[in-house]
C-alpha cells in the first residue's frame, strides 16, 4: 500500500508550521512517519514546500491544484499511486501508532474511503482511499466544493471506531501545541 503524508497547509491557526514542531526529540511528521508499520515502504510527502522536508529523505509531490486543501492532497496522492488503495496521514498526529494504522488496514474491506472515527468524529486524514475516488475528487474541485466530508455522499465508506484515547489527536492550534506540551494530553 502506498502510504502519503498531507504536509502542504498552510498552519494559518498555528501560525507555524505544525510537522516541524519537535515533541520527545522528533519533530511531528517524524512521528507520523515512524508510525507507519515497516513493512509499508511506499512512503512520499505531500507538499508545496520541499525544501521543508528534504531532510526526512522521501520522496515528494506536490498538489495539481493549488489552493484546494486536503482534497487537492488526496488527488496528487492518488494520481500518483501505484495501488489501487492508498494510506492517507495528516503530518499533525503526534500520538499515531502502528496499531492504529494497521487496524484500520486489517478492518478495511474494499470500501472507496475507510478511515478511523474519533471522540471528535470521522478523520479524513488518516484514511484509506482507492483510486476510483479520483473523478468523483475531480467533479467536486471543478464545483468548487472543496470538503472531504462531501465526499463520502458519493463514495462507498466505512470506519473503524476509535473514539477512545487521544490517538488521534489533531495539533491545530498554539493552544493545542500549549496543551500538549504542558500537560502530554
Amino acid at each position: 500500500m502506498n502510504f502519503y503524508i498531507l504536509a502542504g497547509g498552510k498552519s494559518r491557526r498555528m501560525g507555524k508550521n505544525k510537522a516541524l514542531l519537535e515533541l520527545e526529540g522528533k519533530t511531528i511528521i517524524e512521528r507520523v512517519i515512524s508510525s507507519i508499520p515497516a513493512d509499508e515502504n511506499t512512503i512520499k510527502i505531500i507538499t508545496n514546500s520541499f525544501e521543508d522536508y528534504e531532510s526526512l529523505g522521501l520522496d515528494m509531490i506536490e498538489d495539481r491544484f493549488k489552493g484546494v486543501g486536503p482534497l487537492a492532497g488526496i488527488h496528487a496522492g492518488l494520481l500518483d499511486a501505484s495501488s489501487k488503495f492508498s494510506f492517507f496521514l495528516a503530518c499533525d498526529l503526534p500520538f499515531l501508532s502502528e496499531s492504529v494504522i494497521r487496524k484500520i488496514i486489517q478492518e478495511h474491506r474494499g470500501q472507496e474511503v475507510f478511515g478511523a472515527k474519533s471522540a471528535f468524529g470521522w478523520e479524513p486524514l488518516c484514511a484509506i482511499y482507492a483510486k476510483t475516488c479520483l473523478p468523483k475528487i475531480e467533479e467536486q474541485i471543478t464545483k468548487a466544493n472543496y470538503s472531504l466530508n462531501a465526499l463520502l455522499d458519493f463514495t462507498e465508506y466505512g470506519v473503524v471506531d476509535l473514539s477512545t484515547g487521544n490517538t488521534l489527536f489533531n495539533l491545530n492550534t498554539n493552544e493545542d501545541w500549549l496543551k500538549l506540551k504542558e500537560k502530554g494530553l
